[in-house]
């Protein structure tokens, strides 16, 4: 379980720091070669399934008669989209007392703040 509190983030309390740098979630989601190797598509089934179907072979020399190949269909794939979920919770006095407003959820996308008041 992860518990975000004061003892483990003294510098967001502390008045000498001048930044504090946030960027490691942004910078892996724009440097990322995920979206450059492989399709992104999206999907609003619970599974989706593909298909491949076989290539020609080599090219035969021509003898006066034309060589005749076969394709056929390859392999399935299936793809199930399973629900994730990752909380973690933040000490209300480290919420309050951020110098540097990285706990707000609106500087730091990766902090969804459900808090009562």
């Amino acid at each position: 379980m992860s518990n975000l509190i004061t003892e483990n983030f003294g510098d967001l309390l502390d008045a000498r720091i001048r930044r504090i740098y946030d960027t490691e979630y942004k910078e892996n989601i724009d440097t990322s070669m995920i979206p450059k190797l492989f399709g992104m598509e999206t999907s609003d089934r619970n599974y989706e399934i593909v298909s491949g179907i076989g290539g020609m072979g080599d090219l035969q020399d021509f003898d006066g008669t034309i060589s005749y190949d076969d394709i056929g269909q390859l392999y399935d794939k299936t793809f199930t989209f399973p629900e994730k979920a990752l909380g973690m919770k933040v000490e209300r006095k480290l919420y309050d007392d951020d110098m540097f407003g990285i706990m707000d959820k609106e500087v730091c996308p990766t902090i969804d703040m459900r808090m009562a008041a």
